[in-house]
């Protein structure tokens, strides 16, 4: 396989989906899951599951993906995390990026893994400005979502805080 003219393809890197579980999830040869890492779909029963899940098997099920590795392996449900890309005879996909920007997922903060953190969220201000997917279809789903990105500042108009909060190290 040819990607970008110049760089050839190995047939073993790539990997045939053979089931979309959800919006974020799915299934690759050898029974394996896959998460695509730095994106949250909604769940079964949520607001723009089905969309979410429809666009995704449309995008990506019964097709060759390759999954690229970022720094963790598997999480503890033992699904492999990958930024999977949709290889295309004239350009690539990187569908984490498609789903957030087409309004069928939120870009969520993965630390460890955020190669595409900057992406994903520009791809979520474009779908929010644009009022695409859930952003239009859950409106009370998105403004709950919306206080917990609102920076309220302290409580107490005295207080004075400074320095940065690094996201280098949490969670360990």
């Amino acid at each position: 396989r040819i990607i970008n003219k110049n760089r050839e393809e190995k047939e073993a890197d790539l990997y045939l989906v053979q089931r979309v579980v959800d919006g974020d999830t799915f299934r690759v040869q050898g029974n394996q899951r896959v998460r695509i890492i730095g994106i949250d779909s909604p769940e079964k029963g949520e607001c723009y599951y089905n969309e979410a899940k429809v666009a995704l098997k449309k995008l990506i099920e019964k097709k060759d993906v390759r999954l690229d590795k970022d720094i963790s392996d598997k999480d503890h449900y033992g699904r492999l995390l990958r930024h999977p890309i949709l290889i295309l005879a004239d350009s690539n996909i990187i569908v984490g990026r498609y789903m957030v920007e087409n309004g069928f997922a939120r870009a969520v903060n993965s630390p460890p893994d955020n190669r595409y953190h900057f992406l994903l969220a520009s791809a979520q201000k474009k779908a929010k400005r644009e009022n695409k997917g859930l952003w239009q279809a859950c409106p009370q789903d998105n403004k709950i979502n919306n206080l917990r990105e609102r920076d309220t500042g302290p409580d107490d108009p005295k207080c004075i805080i400074k320095g940065n909060i690094s996201e280098k190290g949490y969670g360990k």
